[in-house]
C-alpha cells in the first residue's frame, strides 16, 4: 500500500482544463498519489492561487489542434522556477505519431522556465460537439471526419477508464 508523503502533499499543485471531463478525472487519479485534494483546482480557481508555496506543479490538458488547450498554456506562462509535469488527454492514440508531436509541443512548453517532471497521455473520449463539428470540416481541413479519424474517436469512448487511473496513479507515483 503506497502512503503519501506529507512533503508531497503540502509542495504539489494540480491544475486541470477540462471540456469533457476526461482530463479532470485523470487528474483526480493523481489526487490519490499526492493524498490530498486540497491542492487540486481547475484553472480557472487556480487564477487566484499564490504559486510559490509550491515545489512542483501537475498540469491537466485536453489535446487543442494538436497541443495543450488555450487556457493551460495562458497558465503555464505565469509558472516559473517550479517541476512542472502534465497529464494530457486525446482522442488519439498517445503512442501515434501525433500523440507524439502533442507530447514533445508539451514537454516544451512545461520546460521552457521550468524544470520538466514528465508527463503522461491517454485517451479521452471526444466530445460529441466537436465530433459534429469535424463532419462539417472540408477533407482539406486539418480534422476532417473520416473513417479513420471515426474509428480512432469510436476507440477513445469510454476513456479514461479505470485501466488508464491506474496507470496515471503509477506513472506520476514514479515521478513525485
Amino acid at each position: 500500500m503506497y502512503l503519501p508523503n506529507i512533503y508531497h502533499m503540502e509542495k504539489t499543485i494540480i491544475i486541470y482544463s477540462s471540456l469533457t471531463g476526461n482530463t479532470k478525472k485523470a487528474a483526480e487519479s493523481i489526487c490519490e498519489i499526492i493524498g490530498n485534494n486540497k491542492n487540486f483546482f481547475s484553472v480557472q480557481e487556480a487564477e487566484n492561487i499564490d504559486l510559490t508555496q509550491y515545489e512542483k506543479v501537475i498540469l491537466g490538458f485536453w489535446v487543442d489542434k494538436g497541443n495543450m488547450d488555450s487556457k493551460i498554456r495562458k497558465c503555464l506562462k505565469g509558472i516559473k522556477g517550479k517541476k512542472v509535469g502534465f497529464i494530457g488527454t486525446l482522442g488519439a492514440e498517445p503512442q501515434s505519431a501525433h500523440g507524439k508531436k502533442v507530447y514533445e509541443k508539451a514537454q516544451l512548453l512545461c520546460s521552457k522556465e521550468n524544470e520538466f517532471l514528465g508527463g503522461y497521455l491517454c485517451l479521452g473520449e471526444v466530445a460529441p460537439k466537436l465530433i459534429e463539428m469535424m463532419k462539417k470540416f472540408p477533407l482539406k481541413l486539418i480534422h476532417p471526419y473520416t473513417e479513420e479519424r471515426k474509428a480512432r474517436i469510436e476507440k477513445a469512448n469510454g476513456h479514461p477508464n479505470n485501466e488508464d487511473f491506474e496507470n496515471i496513479k503509477k506513472y506520476f507515483k514514479d515521478i513525485l
